[in-house]
C-alpha cells in the first residue's frame, strides 16, 4: 500500500476514536459522572441520637423516679463525729433543667462533752473550707463523678451552702444544699458521697 493510503487509514482510525470518546463523555454527563443520581441534602435522614432525646430535650422521665414528698427522706444514717452523735437525712435529689439540686439535713442527737457539734470544714473540699463543696455525686453506671458547681471557674464560689463555721447544739437541725450538673436523662439514681460521713448508695433521682 502507498504512503498516501496509510495516512488516510490512520486518519480514519483517529476520527473513529474521537467519536467514541465523545459519546462516552455524553453518557457520563447524563448519569451524573458516576451512574448514580445525587441525593438532595434536604431529603437526607437525620443521624440517630442527634442531641435530642425521646423524653423531650434531655429531661428525665417523671415516671422513672417519683419525687420525694414534702418532708420526706430519701436516705438516712446515724453518724459519730468526734464526741457527737448525728443523724444525716438526704431530703431531696431533684433535676431542675440542666442541674441537679441535692438537699440534706443534719440533726445533733447528742453533743460532745460540751453538748454541741462544730460543723466547720467537715463537708468542705479541704481544710478550712467552710462550705459543703466536698460533697460529690457519683453515677456508677456511667462511671461519672459530679463536683459541686461553681461560678466563675474552678476557684469561684460554690453553688452550695457556705459559711459552715458554726456550732450546733444538741437537738438542733440544719438544712444544707448543693447544685451539680445533671447526668444523662436515663439515670434514675446516684450515689452521694460525703468527705467524712461516707457514701449513700442508690439515692433516687427525681
Amino acid at each position: 500500500m502507498s504512503q498516501t493510503g496509510n495516512t488516510i487509514k490512520r486518519a480514519g482510525f483517529a476520527i473513529l476514536a474521537a467519536l467514541a470518546l465523545a459519546g462516552a463523555t455524553a453518557c457520563d454527563d447524563q448519569l451524573g459522572g458516576g451512574g448514580e443520581e445525587p441525593t438532595p441534602a434536604s431529603t437526607a435522614s437525620p443521624a440517630p441520637g442527634g442531641g435530642e432525646s425521646a423524653s423531650g430535650g434531655g429531661e428525665a422521665d417523671p415516671s422513672a423516679a417519683p419525687p420525694a414528698q414534702p418532708g420526706g427522706v430519701l436516705a438516712s444514717r446515724e453518724l459519730q463525729d468526734g464526741g457527737a452523735k448525728l443523724q444525716l437525712d438526704i431530703t431531696g435529689l431533684q433535676r431542675q433543667a440542666q442541674t441537679v439540686i441535692l438537699t440534706w439535713r443534719i440533726t445533733v442527737l447528742s453533743g460532745d462533752d460540751d453538748g454541741n457539734w462544730f460543723v466547720a470544714d467537715t463537708m468542705g473540699s479541704g481544710n478550712l473550707d467552710y462550705t459543703v463543696s466536698g460533697v460529690v455525686l457519683i453515677d456508677p453506671v456511667n462511671a461519672q463523678r459530679y463536683l459541686v458547681a461553681r461560678s466563675g471557674g474552678e476557684d469561684g464560689p460554690c453553688a452550695c451552702s457556705d459559711n459552715t463555721n458554726f456550732w450546733m447544739d444538741e437537738g438542733d437541725s440544719v438544712e444544707f444544699h448543693a447544685t451539680y450538673a445533671a447526668p444523662p436523662a436515663d439515670v434514675t439514681a446516684l450515689n452521694v458521697e460525703f468527705p467524712r460521713f461516707g457514701a449513700f448508695t442508690n439515692v433516687p433521682l427525681s
